[in-house]
């Protein structure tokens, strides 16, 4: 029994189920059956959706729509504009297209449809004069009017400002892309859309560069890096800046590249040099005589290393340095301004044929000594040299000559300080006739002093001061010419009046010092008593 009433119960809740599935079967067919000749779920043609309904529901509905139909086009900065259906000529033109789409249509898989919409372009159901079309597209107000188009700019780099660049934003402007536009408004109104937003379809012309563009921010970041740079340079206590405000008049960019005038590099590097370049300058100089003399030419001074300091500030910049230093030079000297030789020199005074030496402002030794012959062409030229080397036991050649020195210290080229132990006698007027090659010739402790303190680069200033000649040596030259003049006299005759009034004029001219040189003072005052004689005796 138990058996029996588990069969009956399996026997009917299959019936059930079979009855459920036939319904289902059923019901699902009825619905195939009614979508033969509708749309199915989800369907959009040219926009337009017409899920459920026929064919001529959607005629109707198109035909109904186009009775009155525009479309109004929203444009930027809150314009707007209508294109009516009837300017355009806009009409249906139905055929068999929606009835065969329809046909085609998969109905036993109309449930797929409930879960996946399906967008349909067909073809001649409605079409506009493309004429007109063109001519009112072409007037619309978007594309037309002067006042309503604005052109797009790119994000770009500001002008130098408040000590940096930025990024300026890009304006978007309102320039429409007219090919883009008749595209868009035919798809709106082909599927009889109400209104289309014109910029969220994408018919303005739009910046190619944006705020965002990775190589505008990398050019922004590397032209604000070189504006930071701050090079002060010093010049004693004098200084010269480059900063931010110079840097931007140097630097460009372009294609993304960013470069700095070379030329006006160095062409601020130059006028740096001719400012505090002292190399070949005259100089103003207060000799140990209390007198001030202006001593002309020698390669004594400061000379700026153009070239190298041109390229050093460039890689200073390019590095965003903050630094205070000095150029670089191609030779240095002392100190700063107008006493660029410092307190440690050599001063030599060619017309005294004297010498002192300073180091530290502190007089360590002066002498005479014989310098260049001035009636050969060896004479030593004036100028502000520097000491090039110091050797000890050299020898010096030249044309002529080989001559062995135990301390050297050449200055200007082959023409230096050294001793000159052959020599009994300095100073005075020797180097007018019997002088050097052009060297200072110096007794040999002189020499070895100096040479004990002296150091290479330390001044030598060299010059020519009328007045300052050795009192007792110029008495002794201006001597010699009048004992040279009393030699003249010779025998006394009544024509030799001149030559004694000559003698006598010269002799009574000298100074006392002078005088006493005169070793033949008596005889021109023979000649004179002669002459007095001769004149004081009758004509025969």
């Amino acid at each position: 029994m138990v058996k029996e009433g588990k069969n009956n119960k399996t026997k009917i809740i299959t019936v059930v189920v079979t009855i459920a599935i036939l319904f289902v079967l059923l019901a699902y067919s009825m619905v195939a059956v009614y979508f033969k000749d509708r749309f199915l779920f989800g369907t959009k043609v040219n926009g337009m959706k017409v899920s459920c309904k026929t064919v001529k529901q959607v005629e109707d509905m198109i035909s109904s729509q186009l009775l009155d139909y525009s479309i109004k086009i929203n444009e930027r900065n809150d314009n707007s504009e209508v294109i009516f259906g009837s300017d355009i000529g806009l009409e249906n033109t139905f055929d068999d297209t929606l009835s065969n789409y329809v046909k085609k249509q998969n109905t036993i898989g109309w449930i797929v449809s409930l879960f996946k919409k399906k967008d349909v372009e067909l073809e001649k159901l409605i079409v506009y004069d493309k004429m007109k079309y063109e001519d009112v597209v072409s007037g619309l107000m978007c594309l037309s009017d002067e006042s309503r188009i604005v052109q797009p700019v790119d994000a770009h780099i500001s002008d130098y400002s408040d000590g940096q660049y930025t990024v300026v934003p890009q304006e978007q402007g309102s320039l429409v892309n007219k090919d883009r536009l008749k595209e868009t408004l035919d798809s709106a109104i082909l599927s009889l859309s109400e209104e289309v937003d014109i910029d969220a379809a994408g018919c303005y012309e739009a910046p190619q560069i944006t705020s965002e563009d990775e190589n505008l921010k990398n050019i922004c970041d590397i032209l604000n890096k070189y504006v930071s740079a701050d090079i002060r340079y010093t010049f004693g206590d004098k200084i010269e800046e480059v900063n931010g405000d110079m840097i931007s008049e140097w630097v460009s960019y372009e294609d993304g590249n960013v470069t700095l005038n070379d030329t006006a590099i160095a062409n601020y590097i130059q006028s740096l040099a001719s400012k505090y370049n002292t190399i070949f300058t005259n100089r103003k100089f207060k000799t140990s005589y209390g007198q001030t003399v202006t001593v002309e030419g020698g390669d004594y001074g400061w000379w700026m290393d153009q070239i190298t300091e041109s390229q050093k500030l460039k890689d200073s910049i390019i590095a965003g340095e903050q630094v205070t230093r000095e150029p670089e030079y191609k030779q240095t000297a002392e100190s700063h301004g107008d006493k660029d030789y410092g307190s440690t020199y050599v001063e030599i005074n060619i017309t005294a044929q004297h010498l002192y030496f300073y180091v530290d402002g502190k007089l360590i030794i002066e002498s005479d000594f014989v310098s260049g012959t001035e009636t050969n062409g060896h004479a030593t030229p004036s100028g502000t040299y520097s000491i090039t080397y110091k050797e000890r036991d050299a020898t010096l050649n030249g044309e002529n000559y080989s001559t062995p020195v135990s301390y050297w210290m050449p200055f200007n080229m082959d023409i230096g300080l050294h001793d000159a132990g052959w020599r009994s006698k300095f100073g005075g007027f020797i180097y007018q006739k019997s002088g050097s090659h052009g060297c200072i010739n110096l007794p040999p402790d002189v020499a070895k002093t100096i040479f004990q303190y002296i150091e290479k680069g330390d001044p030598v200033i060299v010059y020519r001061l009328p007045g300052t000649e050795n009192k007792e040596a110029l008495a002794q030259e201006n001597a010699k010419s009048v004992i040279a003049l009393i030699k003249a006299i010779g025998e006394v005759t009544l024509e030799s009046e001149n030559d004694i009034k000559t003698a006598r004029s010269k002799y009574d001219a000298l100074s006392d010092t002078a005088k006493k040189y005169v070793t033949n003072i008596d005889t021109l005052v023979n000649a004179e008593e002669q002459l007095k004689a001769l004149k004081e005796t009758p004509a025969q």
